[in-house]
């Protein structure tokens, strides 16, 4: 998705239509690889790969504040 041919005219698909359109215009890269090693330890990832709770809240804490810092995003709790 961040090559030049892809962000020179991006392809949007709408799911309730089920059809394809261009935007027309350049846009920015915008894929983002985030890095999970050395956040995880074994005992995280339980049988076939999947992760644990404890491991799915480990990633969903760490991808909060990548996506912070990443994006500039003030991330406040809002409600009780």
């Amino acid at each position: 998705f961040n090559s030049p041919s892809y962000l020179s005219n991006p392809t949007i698909y709408d799911g309730l239509t089920q059809k394809f359109s261009h935007t027309n215009r350049k846009t920015e890269p915008f894929v983002h690889y985030f890095d999970t090693a050395r956040r995880l330890q074994h005992n995280d990832i339980g049988p076939q790969w999947h992760l644990i709770d404890v491991g799915a809240v480990k990633v969903a804490s760490h991808l909060l504040q990548f996506v912070r810092m990443t994006f500039g995003w003030e991330l406040e709790a809002r409600g009780p």
